[in-house]
């Protein structure tokens, strides 16, 4: 019984970095991505004007 609730925690342990990564990767690429489709489309604002 102890090995199944060590390997609970490692597994809850395990989720939660997996998650914390995906959101710390996903947003800097998500802004990266975001200001490229604007660069590409021309989206300057009153600078370009």
């Amino acid at each position: 019984m102890a090995y199944r609730g060590r390997a609970n925690e490692a597994n809850q342990a395990k989720t939660t970095f997996l998650s914390n990564m995906s959101h710390e990767l996903r947003t800097p690429l998500n802004a990266v991505l975001n200001l490229t489709t604007f660069v590409e489309e021309g989206y300057y604002g009153d600078v370009n004007e």
